[in-house]
């Protein structure tokens, strides 16, 4: 269930009747699609190994499943390659139009260098108030972190020698925390949504069903070969449903609790 409205407040005086009120509520559908992946090991290198193999192939599986989990999440299209997902960055730019988008915020130029500070205040600014009841963060890859936020804060001043070479344990920005997903775009272009800030369990709902990643091992399978195969699935699901509306008018714009920084065309 997601919420879509409150109750609504009277003031019926001393004596004055009570008027009843409800909230309101919709269904938000999660789809769980399943991704697998497939491994033959010859028997030798299983048995010869210094390494434990089986665990190194699980290992990588599980490492390729949750990259396939934050394509999804963050880039996913619709289309097949992303399991048919679609993704905060797609949602919100739902308007060809950059400017008609109520949760993205147009930057100062076409390119990363071209942002400005600025640009990410207004950021936080128009994320909704009710998102920082949500511990709210900012969703941008390493590389964009150093590269062009980072260097804003710096450049501002301030700044001694002590806290440069010290540096802080976990990235913060305007006050929030920094979570970098390297599947978002690092490398500069236009019309690229390039950072997220926002509630984003508040805009969107995820699932995994049967308890997430699954392996298995089979040596039948590879009789003739001599080899074992190793199994994964795992069945993932995201739904992002609430990045705000897009409109020609300003005032009809209304932005959702994630908002995202563009480049501009």
């Amino acid at each position: 269930p997601r919420r879509t409205g409150g109750v609504t407040v009277y003031w019926p005086g001393e004596g004055g009747s009570i008027t009843a009120s409800d909230p309101s509520t919709n269904m938000v559908q999660v789809t769980a699609n399943k991704m697998t992946a497939f491994t033959y090991v010859s028997n030798e290198l299983l048995n010869d190994s210094a390494i434990n193999f089986g665990d190194f192939v699980a290992r990588e599986h599980a490492y390729a499943m949750a990259d396939k989990e934050d394509q999804a999440v963050f880039n996913g299209d619709g289309t097949s390659t992303y399991g048919g997902h679609t993704g905060f960055r797609s949602k919100l730019f739902s308007d060809s139009t950059l400017a008609n988008n109520a949760g993205i915020v147009s930057g100062s130029g076409n390119s990363f260098s071209a942002l400005a500070l600025v640009d990410f205040e207004t950021v936080v600014g128009r994320t909704p108030s009710y998102a920082d009841t949500a511990s709210p963060v900012w969703g941008m890859p390493k590389e964009f972190y150093w590269d062009v936020a980072a260097k804003h804060a710096l450049a501002a001043g301030g700044v001694t020698k002590t806290e440069i070479l010290d540096g802080v344990p976990r990235p913060q920005y305007l006050g929030y925390p920094v979570v970098f997903s390297q599947v978002m775009p690092r490398i500069s272009a236009a019309s690229t949504v390039c950072a997220l800030f926002g509630a984003f369990n508040l805009a969107a709902k995820a699932i995994q069903v049967g308890g997430g990643l699954q392996i298995a091992s089979d040596s039948s399978v590879g009789f003739a070969s001599d080899t074992t195969a190793f199994r994964g699935v795992n069945r993932f699901g995201i739904t992002v449903h609430d990045v705000g509306n897009a409109d020609a008018t300003a005032a009809n714009r209304i932005p959702g609790p994630v908002v995202g920084l563009a480049t501009t065309a």
